[in-house]
């Protein structure tokens, strides 16, 4: 079982954890760390950003393009550790903490139903970039988190994002957020 600390609506410690469905179930707030890995194309021709396509049978979001890697923190636990341990977990690639450049942090807050039931994610939310050059084929897809990955152009995927062409749960404000940076390189 899989127990997250609760915190209080400005991110703080509640003093309290609680198993993750009654957390999503309640609509409490909770942390979350989100990774995305960069290349950079010879030459200065741009970024692109690794995706991924979570797992059709995942209980939140099934089958929409992602983040290259994310996850909650689990209760004692920090965002840093959560985006290292993350981006094993579910794409086989291992980051030392250094190689992570936290970026910013956002609070998110979505309710939907899924499969019948109310489903109210709030969360604190800490975006890391890390650049790593990998080739998809040769990661080790955790199947029961990522059905697939692809790299795509930054610039592609802000406007497919922005005018609503790709099936995501890519928070838009995150992305906006993060666009003019991946420009900066």
């Amino acid at each position: 079982m899989e127990y997250f600390d609760v915190l209080t609506e400005e991110g703080l410690p509640a003093g309290r954890k609680k198993e993750r469905t009654q957390v999503h179930r309640d609509g409490d707030w909770h942390g979350a760390s989100r990774v995305w890995l960069v290349r950079y194309r010879k030459g200065g021709h741009g970024a692109e950003v690794l995706l991924q396509r979570r797992s059709p049978e995942k209980d939140s979001y099934p089958g929409l393009w992602d983040v290259s890697a994310a996850g909650h923190v689990s209760a004692g636990g920090n965002y840093l550790e959560t985006a290292v341990r993350e981006t094993e977990e579910e794409l086989g690639v291992c980051l030392e903490p250094s190689e992570l450049t936290f970026l910013f942090s956002l609070k998110s807050e979505t309710i939907w139903n899924f499969r019948g039931e109310s489903f109210t994610d709030r969360e604190f939310h800490q975006i890391f970039l890390a650049r790593k050059d990998v080739e998809p084929e040769k990661l080790s897809l955790q199947k029961e988190e990522v059905a697939e990955v692809r790299w795509m152009d930054a610039e592609e995927l802000y406007y497919a994002l922005k005018e609503e062409r790709i099936a995501s749960c890519i928070h838009w404000e995150e992305y906006e957020r993060l666009y003019p940076i991946l420009c900066r390189e």
